[in-house]
């Protein structure tokens, strides 16, 4: 975790938030912390293409995962014009971010 947590890279570039979002969730899972608390998975199909730094990136769902409280879910989704990375847990807090589609996606 810590490597995530001191992440000072900012290479914008284009990648899948699923793939992110995934590699986030096993490391939560192999912690102390994700083993005491379950987390559910809803991605697309399709892999979601952004455009952003996958440090930065990590750390943002990391964030939200180690601040969830009991079950929770993550969520991601496509809208018109955005990528959308949900985190619900279950005290009934929600995390959420919108991140920019690669141009790839649009």
């Amino acid at each position: 975790m810590l490597e995530f947590a001191r992440a000072e890279t900012d290479l914008v570039e284009t990648l899948s938030l699923t793939d992110v979002a995934a590699q986030v969730v096993e490391l939560v899972r192999s912690t102390s912390a994700g083993k005491t608390s379950e987390i559910h998975e809803h991605y697309p199909e399709a892999p979601l293409l952004v455009a952003g730094s996958a440090a930065r990136m990590s750390q943002l769902l990391l964030s939200f995962l180690v601040n969830a409280q009991g079950t929770s879910t993550i969520r991601l989704e496509r809208d018109e014009s955005s990528a959308v990375a949900t985190v619900k847990d279950s005290a009934g807090a929600t995390y959420v971010a919108l991140l920019p589609l690669a141009e790839a996606a649009k």
